[in-house]
C-alpha cells in the first residue's frame, strides 16, 4: 500500500488556472503521490477511505512517490445523493470535471482510465500508442485504433489462435522501436448483456508475453458488418501517419514521437483493410495468406 502524504500533493504552478485555484478552496486534507513510467501523479480526496480504495486501481507499474508537486492531479469530491443518501463522487482531472455524481464502481473505472491516459500523454521514457498488441513468431503485431473500433475482439481471436498477449490498450515502445508488454486484463463485450468487462487473458486460454519485441506488422483495420478482407500494402509514410494519429504524446512531444514511429514504420510490414467478424479475419490473416512475419 502507498503511504498517504502528510499533506495533499499540489499541481505544478505553471499548470494552474483560475478554476484550479477555486477547486483548491474545497479544502483537501488527504492525498498521495505515485509515479508510472517516469510521470509524477497525485490524488487527493475529501474522504480518506477513497484514497485507500483507489490505490488498488492505479496504472500498471505504479509505485509510491514522495513528490509534493505533480504533473497531473486528480481530485475526488464525495457528495451525498439527496434521495438515497448514498455516497456519490465527482472526479476532477486537474481543474476539469471528468466524471460527475458517479458510483464507487464507476469512479474506479474512470480513475483507472484517466490516470493511464495521463501516463501515456506525459511519459518521456516510452511512447504510448493506442493499440492492441500480440506476439506472433517472435515479432509484435500492432493493431492501432481508437476505442470501439474492434481492437479487443481481434486481439482476443489472435490469442485464441496461438498469439501471445501483450495489450489491448497501449503499444508501449522504447526509443529503439521495440515493444514491451502492457498486460492489463483484456476488455471484452459480454455477448448477452453487451456490457464491457475486464477478463484475465488466461480465462480465454491465452498466455501473456514478456520479451521486448521488434514490430513485424502494423495492421490498420476496423470492423464493418459484411466487409470483405482485401489487404492493401501501405508505405512506411502512410503507416507512420496512422500510428501518429493514435500516439498520445504526439502533440506534446512531436519530434520524439516521429523519431520512434519512423523506426517502427520502416522496419515493419504495414497492411490495411476493413474487416468483418474477428474470427474470419484471423483465419485469413494467419492461414489463407500463409502469413509469415
Amino acid at each position: 500500500m502507498i503511504l498517504l502524504n502528510t499533506s495533499p500533493p499540489a499541481l505544478r504552478e505553471d499548470l494552474y488556472t483560475s478554476c484550479m485555484y477555486a477547486l483548491d478552496d474545497v479544502g483537501w486534507e488527504h492525498g498521495f503521490s505515485f509515479s508510472s513510467y517516469g510521470v509524477e501523479l497525485g490524488v487527493r480526496a475529501t474522504d480518506v477511505e477513497i484514497l485507500v480504495y483507489l490505490q488498488g486501481h492505479l496504472p500498471l507499474y505504479s509505485k509510491g512517490s514522495s513528490a509534493g508537486v505533480v504533473e497531473r492531479l486528480f481530485s475526488v469530491l464525495t457528495v451525498t445523493d439527496t434521495k438515497s443518501r448514498a455516497s456519490r463522487y465527482n472526479l476532477y482531472w486537474d481543474q476539469m470535471l471528468f466524471a460527475k455524481n458517479v458510483s464507487l464502481e464507476d469512479l474506479q473505472d474512470k480513475f483507472s482510465a484517466v490516470a493511464s491516459l495521463a501516463v501515456a500523454e506525459l511519459s518521456d521514457e516510452k511512447l504510448f500508442i493506442h493499440c492492441g498488441v500480440v506476439e506472433w513468431k517472435g515479432k509484435a503485431i500492432l493493431l492501432p485504433g481508437r476505442s470501439h473500433c474492434g481492437k479487443s475482439s481481434l486481439v482476443a481471436e489472435l490469442v485464441k489462435s496461438g498469439a501471445r498477449y501483450y495489450s489491448d490498450e497501449f503499444a508501449v515502445i522504447d526509443n529503439e522501436g521495440y515493444v514491451s508488454a502492457y498486460p492489463k486484463p483484456i476488455s471484452l463485450r459480454d455477448p448477452v448483456t453487451k456490457i464491457q468487462r475486464d477478463v484475465a487473458i488466461e480465462d480465454i486460454g491465452g498466455k501473456t508475453g514478456s520479451k521486448r519485441l521488434p514490430v513485424g506488422l502494423v495492421l490498420v483495420t476496423q470492423y464493418k458488418a459484411g466487409a470483405r478482407w482485401k489487404p492493401e500494402e501501405l508505405s512506411p509514410g502512410r503507416g507512420l501517419l496512422h500510428l501518429l494519429d493514435n500516439t498520445h504524446s504526439a502533440q506534446r512531444a512531436p519530434e520524439q514521437a516521429m523519431r520512434t514511429l519512423k523506426r517502427v514504420a520502416e522496419g515493419a510490414r504495414i497492411i490495411s483493410s476493413p474487416r468483418g467478424e474477428a474470427s474470419e479475419t484471423v483465419h485469413k490473416l494467419l492461414t489463407e495468406m500463409n502469413f509469415v512475419l
